[in-house]
Parts: C-alpha cells; structure tokens; sequence
C-alpha cells in the first residue's frame, strides 16, 4: 500500500483465486499471475504482447500497481503500450526516448481529462520493451523488473522512494515535505502515474514537481547467457529479495515447470499467512511476470513444448482496439 490515507481493512480470509497468463514464441515463454489476497480491493493490473502491433520481432510487458483506487493502473494497462507504439520518437527507431515520451504523455492526458484529473488515485509502472535483442525497461515507482544472466541477478530498475538523494531534493524543492519516508507524510513513491495532487507546483516543470512520471529507462543487449527476467509489484519484492525470487524461479524452470504456474507458486509463497494485522508483509495485492529465454545454452527447453510464432496477447479487462492503434501509426498522432 503506497498511501496511508487509502489504507484498507483485511478480509477474514485472503482471497487466492489467480488471474494467469501463458504465452510463447520462437524465443521465449512468458507467464503470469496475479492475487488480490488480504486487501478488500484489487488494485493491480498487467499487461502482455507477446508480439507487439505491425511489429512481430518486439514484444512488451506492464506491471501496474494501483493505489488509491484500481483506475489509473487499469488505464495503464488498457493505453501503455499504444502511446509507445505511436510516439514519434519510437516510430524513428529511438526507442528509449518514445517510452519516456509515452510516459509523459500519457499522465499529462490523465491529468487534463475531466474524470481522471480529479481522482486521488495513482500508480507505479514497470514496463520491458524487448525488441532486436535489446531489452528496454522504464520504471516510475516501486514496482521492480530484474533479469537473471550468467548465474547473477541483474537490477533492471530503481525503486523510486522519497528517501533517495536525488527524488528527496526534488520534493523538497517543490514545496513538499517528508515524514515517516512518505511525502507529506502519506505517499510512498517519488514516482508515479496519477497523485495529481503533487503535481501543481506553478513554477515547477512536469520534471521537478514532488511526484514525477518520468521514468528512468534502462537499455541493456540481451545474450544466450539471460535465462529469465521478472517483473513484480512490491508486494513480492516486501517478502523476497532479488536473490530469493531468482532462486525460487530457476529451480522450477529445472523441474520443468511452466512460467505461469511457478508465477502462481511464488504469489502463494509470498501471502501471509495468518493474522495479517500483525504483520503488515505479504498482505498486499501481488502481480508477477516471468518471462524465460529459450535460447539460453544452458537452459534446457521445456520438455513437451514447442516453441512456435504467436499472435498478439493482450491481458487487460477490455480488449485491444488494434484498428485505431494502426489508425494512429499511420497519421503519428498524438494522444
């Protein structure tokens, strides 16, 4: 839970049922799954293709952990990726700076629309773009994507607290204040979609005010030696560490395990299990996506599967409205 003022009462009993996802191509297979446990609401969202739009060799993946209300993160997981597809930048080869376009874009949207703009909602957001054996990961908040290459964890993403030198001096400059880690005492994150409140600092850009939905994008080449990434909300990273999730994932993947069920067993291995008000870990909504390379050479394919082309794969409460995502490719315009 990222703000104080939205905290939730607890079921008498955590709700388990999952919402999965399996997919696969020539180069990989994906997996999914996510938990409402504890809490009374369900604010998570995700997202997958597994080949994007008019782009078969790129594919795309979204973790969106909502707070104050499941609208920002379900907006995410619905939009992200066309703003992405369709920003300029993006369209001319430039992919680390059409994501951050996208980002930015996409919250000042969010922020002028008459319904959106005044909610008190917001949400993290990390995404992965994998397109010509690069992987690209932009991240706003505290919801984290790692990779596991070469037998060591590789960080693909930063979480966004106030405490940080860099997101504290922002913050403070803007006019805001920090207590008990959380800007003005409430929110959590430095970073995210939404929380517009923070954001109407007159003499501050959109870059300087005290919450900020530019992300920072890490770009890294992808090689045989990268078994897995993961991406997960904080609800998994409060329970595990990197090395734990690595751990836990890649010996599954060694028993032959598919993606979507491990995905399953690490939310199960992260809910609390009794008595949440004693303790305040893995009471959260959880979300997680792994994605396993099957190019690896020392990765052993998975037995009785056969990697084959795949269509488009989009997990999200409404479908993909593909016409006007060409629509807007072909006249690049904004939205």
């Amino acid at each position: 839970m990222s703000s104080l003022k939205f905290t939730k009462i607890f079921f008498d009993e955590p709700i388990t049922e999952k919402e999965t996802y399996f997919g696969i191509t020539n180069d990989y297979i994906v997996g999914a799954g996510s938990m409402q446990g504890w809490r009374k609401s369900m604010e998570d969202a995700f997202a997958i293709a597994v080949t994007m739009p008019t782009d078969p060799q790129t594919s795309f993946l979204g973790v969106f952990d909502g707070h104050g209300g499941h609208v920002i993160a379900d907006f995410l997981s619905k939009n992200i990726f066309n703003y992405i597809i369709t920003d300029p930048a993006y369209l001319n080869g430039n992919v680390k700076t059409g994501i951050e376009n996208a980002f930015m874009r996409l919250d000042s949207y969010l922020m002028k629309d008459i319904l959106f703009g005044k909610t008190e909602a917001g949400s993290t957001a990390v995404v992965v773009v994998i397109k010509d054996d690069t992987i690209y990961c932009a991240n706003v908040g505290d919801s984290r994507a790692i990779a596991f290459a070469n037998n060591e964890v590789v960080p693909l993403s930063t979480d966004h607290k106030p405490m940080l030198p860099i997101e504290r001096q922002r913050i403070l400059e803007a006019g805001c204040f920090i207590n008990f880690d959380r800007v003005n005492g409430d929110l959590a994150l430095s970073r995210a979609f939404g929380d517009f409140s923070y954001k109407k600092n007159k003499n501050k850009s959109v870059s300087e005010q005290a919450v900020i939905s530019q992300p920072e994008v890490v770009k890294k080449t992808i090689t045989q030696e990268w078994e897995f990434v993961v991406l997960a909300c904080d609800g998994v990273w409060d329970v595990m560490t990197n090395e734990q999730v690595c751990r836990f994932i890649r010996m599954r993947i060694e028993r032959n395990i598919k993606p979507d069920l491990i995905c399953e067993q690490l939310l199960d291995e992260c809910l609390c299990k009794e008595n949440p008000s004693a303790r305040y870990i893995g009471t959260d909504n959880m979300t997680v996506i792994i994605l396993v390379f099957l190019k690896n050479t020392r990765l052993r394919r998975y037995q009785g599967i056969e990697p084959r082309a795949s269509s488009l794969k989009y997990v999200c409460k409404d479908k993909l409205n593909l016409r006007r995502v060409r629509l807007l490719q072909a006249s690049n315009t904004r939205v």
